[in-house]
């Protein structure tokens, strides 16, 4: 319940990350089991097919979601007085 309350107060853009790299892990978890089981190669095959679906579904829902997102205006780089040893605001040329 508590990590449930965690996912609803976290931003929409770290939602998305953390689904998309968890179905990852558990792709790549299911190629490691499969192995460490002694199961014939064929079993690691879903993990594998799986892992690449993710890695093709990632990329192009991150290119639609990036896109959708609306543009934030950049504010310009604060600008900080340069203070000289010499404690003057500006230094001597």
């Amino acid at each position: 319940r508590r990590a449930a309350v965690q996912a609803q107060q976290r931003a929409e853009d770290a939602r998305r990350t953390v689904s998309i790299e968890t179905g990852m892990q558990n792709s790549a978890l299911a190629v490691v089991l499969a192995g460490a089981a002694g199961l014939p190669p064929a079993a690691k095959l879903p993990g594998a097919i799986s892992a690449t679906i993710h890695s093709i579904m990632g990329s192009v829902l991150a290119r639609r979601w990036r896109r959708q997102m609306p543009t934030i205006p950049r504010r310009p780089a604060p600008v900080f007085e340069r203070v000289a040893w010499s404690g003057s605001a500006f230094p001597k040329k």
